[in-house]
Order: structure tokens, then sequence, then C-alpha cells
């Protein structure tokens, strides 16, 4: 079992900061850094399943959602835009919410 979550750091000579997403084991053995852009990410999320995870960022410019496999690889972007059918996707349940989309 693991818990995602996100760590900022901060570059005071530049006057910076940027979050980045991690992972522990539930029994704190493990620690992994996931993402390591300039753009930052949040709010990691779990698919039900257990083996993506869901965060987002500003990476090109403007705010996505990305999936990343949590056992390794690229992650995909812009999974919420127009040209993309989330109902189409097995690995997350789409739920209306109040302002729109959600993932559950």
């Amino acid at each position: 079992k693991w818990v995602a979550y996100t760590l900022t750091t901060v570059d005071s000579s530049k006057d910076k900061r940027n979050t980045d997403v991690w992972m522990i084991s539930w029994d704190a053995a493990e620690n992994i850094q996931l993402t390591s852009s300039p753009d930052g990410e949040s709010n990691p999320r779990w698919s039900p399943d257990g083996k993506y995870l869901s965060f987002s960022s500003a990476r090109g410019g403007s705010n996505q959602i990305y999936l990343l496999n949590r056992l390794g690889g690229w992650s995909y972007g812009g999974i919420l835009t127009n040209n993309y059918s989330i109902a189409k996707d097995t690995r997350f349940k789409a739920a209306a919410s109040g302002a729109g989309s959600a993932l559950q």
C-alpha cells in the first residue's frame, strides 16, 4: 500500500518554488519521487484499482490532469480535453460534481 503526497521545495535565490508528487509505502520503508517537472504538480489521486495516479499540472502553459502508472513510465496529459472521452477510459469512473466532472 502507498500514500501519494506533494512536496514543495524553495529556491530562495531565484525566488521560486516547485511542487512535485511523491509516494511513500505505508510502512515508510520506501519513498519515491514520481514527478520532477519545473511546472509543478498537485492534487494526486489514486485510481480505484491503485495502478494509476492522477495529478494536475500546468505543463505546457495550461492546467490539465495527467495519469501516471505508479510502477513507472511516462505520464499522459490532458485527459480531460475535448478530444478525450473519459467515459471510455476504464481506469477511472467519471462522476458529476457541482463544478464539472470529477474522477473517482
